[in-house]
């Protein structure tokens, strides 16, 4: 079905007529304009955006993306690098050079610098310490009032009960356990990297030991018993090795640094213009504030 005339384009999603995509323009940058068809083959380049998109938060961002791609294309062709009908190693070769005279590739970091990061940010270098986990999980049902969560509380509190009592925390997992992932496993999660956890299992997990368990905690959608069944150690690799890594990481983090400020200095020269209703109130400070 098409979007009648008077009604306003509210996602990206946009129904084919025919064989050939509505055409819905999501933003224009000076005289260029970026189209829904266009975000859509943007994003099936990268299995991680498709992914992304499919939240608000996640469009704009890779809108934001695609409109300083388009004032890079512009401060190209302006600079005379960009032929009209460039190939992708002309637009590269096109893009060094602009890079060369706008936001060029910064001087090594000292070897102070790069042990500072190295001992900041280990974790990055190696395979990060785990955990395996089993969980018991109780579930409010949607909608639930307080009477329907104290229910909820009840059967938690009795599972927690026959665990104490010595009945393997695997066997209670397998029957009650309310996580449709975990029941097949008899409430085994697997190893987790630690830096992976979010804030509520590391505050739930601080003082177990391994082969420990928690009490019945409140979580976000109701009620769980976590247990801890093993640890791996981290193994880090050696700053002689990792070196390498840093420093190109470095480099390209400061490079683009420059280059978000020449985007944005690009940026307060064009007139850029959100079209898609659901993104009009995306950027808040401003696309590149």
């Amino acid at each position: 079905m098409e979007a009648k005339a008077d009604e306003p384009a509210t996602a990206v999603e946009v129904q084919q007529t025919q064989d050939k995509p509505a055409r819905v323009v999501m933003a224009r940058v000076g005289e260029s304009e970026i189209t829904v068809e266009d975000f859509i083959g943007f994003i099936s380049l990268n299995p991680e955006r498709v992914r992304e998109a499919r939240g608000k938060e996640g469009k704009a961002a890779i809108l934001k993306i695609m409109i300083a791609n388009v004032l890079l294309q512009h401060a190209m062709a302006k600079e005379g690098l960009l032929p009209k009908s460039a190939g992708t190693q002309e637009y590269l070769a096109a893009m060094n050079k602009l890079g060369e005279k706008y936001f060029p590739t910064p001087a090594d970091p000292d070897e102070e610098t790069l042990k500072s990061f190295y001992e900041s940010n280990k974790d990055a270098f190696g395979i990060p310490a785990s955990t395996r986990i089993s969980q018991i999980q109780f579930r409010f049902p949607k909608g639930a009032d307080d009477a329907a969560k104290a229910e909820v509380k009840a059967r938690a509190d009795a599972a927690f009960t026959r665990i104490k009592a010595g009945e393997p925390f695997s066997d209670v997992a397998r029957e009650l356990t309310e996580n449709p992932g975990a029941k097949d496993t008899s409430g085994d999660l697997g190893f987790i990297e630690k830096i992976a956890w979010s804030p509520w299992l590391k505050n739930a997990l601080k003082d177990v030991p391994v082969g420990g368990y928690t009490e019945v905690l409140p979580s976000p959608i109701g009620y769980e018993i976590v247990m801890i069944t093993d640890e791996r150690p981290a193994i880090v690799t050696p700053f002689p090795e990792a070196k390498e890594r840093i420093r190109d990481h470095l480099k390209a983090e400061a490079q683009n640094k420059v280059r978000d400020e020449y985007v944005k200095r690009l940026a307060s020269q064009t007139e850029i213009q959100i079209e898609l209703d659901e993104l009009k109130d995306a950027y808040p400070q401003g696309i590149f504030p």
